[in-house]
């Protein structure tokens, strides 16, 4: 976790009652096919999403910020040497690079 000023952003691993909250954030058909591609179909479910992008605590992660989900992502392995970076979303409070500037690994 880091402290910056009066905030505190912490990356944790995700769970699946993260994802109500991530939903949440994909407004429409075209915000969510640009998110997840076509694996995952509008309006999204929760009861289905964690099949449709192969979530795994080992493989997705959730920013916050003081108590407040703000981001989500996955990192899927596809070689030995190279990771992908995938389904990185925020939650649209604030910008996005203001966010995630202050996320230690």
């Amino acid at each position: 976790m880091q402290n910056s000023g009066n905030m505190l952003v912490n990356l944790r691993p995700a769970t699946r009652d993260d994802l109500p909250v991530i939903i949440s954030w994909i407004p429409d058909a075209f915000a969510c096919r640009r998110w997840a591609g076509p694996a995952v179909s509008f309006p999204i479910a929760v009861t289905s999403l964690a099949q449709e992008i192969a979530f795994s605590p080992d493989n997705s992660y959730c920013l916050e910020e003081k108590a407040d989900l703000v981001g989500f992502g996955q990192l899927i392995p596809k070689s030995d040497q190279r990771i992908l970076a995938a389904r990185i979303i925020h939650s649209g409070s604030r910008p996005v690079e203001d966010i995630f500037s202050r996320a230690t690994i």
